[in-house]
């Protein structure tokens, strides 16, 4: 369960900067 959590929320975090990335390309 706990891995679970930290798996989430390294996701989350890799998804924000994705996005943020993006957002800066545009």
């Amino acid at each position: 369960m706990y891995l679970m959590s930290v798996m989430l929320k390294m996701l989350c975090m890799c998804i924000q900067h994705t996005c943020m990335r993006i957002h800066t390309y545009d």
